[in-house]
């Protein structure tokens, strides 16, 4: 009886072993299958940017369903996470609206700095239609790995792709790697190339051809979706009359929010710039500085390290946009891609549509229309014959504010509290010559 015991006790325990070794080789079976033979997604293009990217697919994979916006790019992340355990493996595919200041090697050396790792190798692979440049960094002691490659795309653009590996296998990193690579479908950005245009036409003209008697000056009430005036915006430029500079002051109070948003600017024919902005709501303050020469923008935001990069030759400070516009005017018809320089010192690419309409009266006029390539607003400009504009649009979920035209006296009867913050022709030219 006791032996029947024991025998029987003896298959079960068999059996359960067994089992959790089949089991353990089905985890090992798919690790290594999902991990040896790289399937990828179908292309997942990236609107106007003529990318189009597959990363890797299949179980134990997750990959994101959309590109996502960070900072100064748009990046896709999969991980490889089987059975709902931790990554094991991570792949990124990062798109740069601006090229980084570092040179290759320098930047992965500095990547390694950061992230404590040791680099192993750094060599070059061709992929489709781009040339990469790599590297190999490893953490000591430690069975992690990571692949890092860059490459330079036209118009400033740039595309790095990054493979980390906590198993240890090389070879498996670089097939990912690879894999990505040889799968990146590139056809020509015909409106990030228009825009380019667009953006030298300007350079050409200089600022100050877009000037009125040496100046210009914009005021605008704003009024919300109930048609309730809810602040005003105040942009006034002259012409320095030194190498066609343009000095250029922009205000945007938003009563109800007790938000202020004021920023200054000094151009050069757009080859040389200064800005500083700030941003005042509820008490906190945001302040930003940058300086812009020979496609270099240094970028300096309050508690933050300083940040260079290099932009590519669509770049358009928004500040100075609403003084280029009859530019976008006399190209009526067309549609471009520009990178718009925030005054918070992002890059957004933005498609810039411009058409021909009819004022009530009759006259020919001009709509231009921004859809920035991230978030749900929209702009929209109304010009007039002689390319003032005299109405402007900001749409959002929340509604459609609209900037009226006024003068700057109605702004300072309306606001008698901002009167000091609000520039005029003599205030500007006192605080060039000083």
């Amino acid at each position: 009886m006791e032996n029947n015991y024991i025998s029987n006790k003896l298959k079960t325990d068999i059996i359960a072993f067994a089992a959790v070794l089949a089991a353990m080789l089905f985890i090992a079976w798919l690790i290594s299958s999902a991990m040896s033979a790289v399937r990828l997604t179908d292309p997942l293009e990236l609107p106007n940017s003529g990318l189009s990217v597959s990363m890797p697919k299949g179980a134990g994979w997750h990959t994101d369903s959309n590109w996502q916006h960070q900072d100064n790019y748009f990046v896709l992340n999969s991980i490889y996470a089987p059975s709902g355990a931790m990554p094991l493996i991570s792949a990124s595919t990062r798109y740069m609206v601006a090229s980084q200041h570092l040179r290759p090697k320098e930047h992965f050396q500095s990547k390694a700095k950061a992230s404590k790792l040791n680099v192993g190798f750094i060599g070059q692979m061709q992929g489709s239609g781009l040339k990469f440049k790599y590297a190999i960094l490893a953490e000591p002691e430690s069975s992690y790995v990571m692949m890092l490659g860059t490459a330079k795309m036209d118009y400033g653009r740039g595309l790095e792709i990054e493979v980390q590996d906590t198993t240890g296998d090389i070879q498996r990193t670089q097939r990912i790697f690879q894999s990505i690579a040889d799968n990146l479908q590139i056809q020509p950005n015909d409106l990030l190339a228009a825009g380019a245009e667009i953006v030298s036409l300007i350079k050409q003209n200089g600022l100050a051809y877009y000037l009125t008697d040496g100046s210009s000056q914009n005021s605008f009430l704003i009024k919300d979706p109930e048609g309730n005036i809810a602040g005003f915006s105040s942009d006034i430029a002259i012409n320095q009359n030194i190498d066609s500079s343009v000095i250029t002051n922009g205000l945007m109070y938003i009563a109800d929010k007790s938000e202020i948003f004021t920023s200054f600017e000094v151009c050069e024919d757009m080859e040389r710039f200064v800005c500083r902005s700030q941003r005042v709501r509820l008490g906190s303050r945001e302040a930003v500085n940058m300086s812009y020469e020979g496609g270099s923008l240094r970028l300096l935001r309050a508690a933050q390290q300083p940040m260079q990069y290099y932009t590519g030759p669509a770049m358009l400070p928004y500040l100075s946009m609403e003084l280029a516009i009859r530019t976008l005017a006399e190209k009526s018809g067309s549609e471009v891609l520009l990178d718009i320089l925030t005054p918070d010192g992002a890059l957004m690419p933005s498609v810039v549509s411009v058409e021909t309409t009819d004022e009530k009266n009759g006259h020919k006029a001009f709509l231009i229309r921004m859809e920035p390539a991230v978030g749900d607003m929209s702009y929209e400009w109304t010009l007039g014959k002689d390319y003032s504009i005299y109405r402007t649009q900001v749409a959002s979920p929340d509604g459609t504010l609209e900037f009226e035209k006024t003068d700057t006296e109605t702004i300072k009867k309306l606001f008698p509290q901002m009167s000091d913050y609000i520039f005029d022709e003599d205030m500007m030219r006192e605080l060039t010559i000083s």
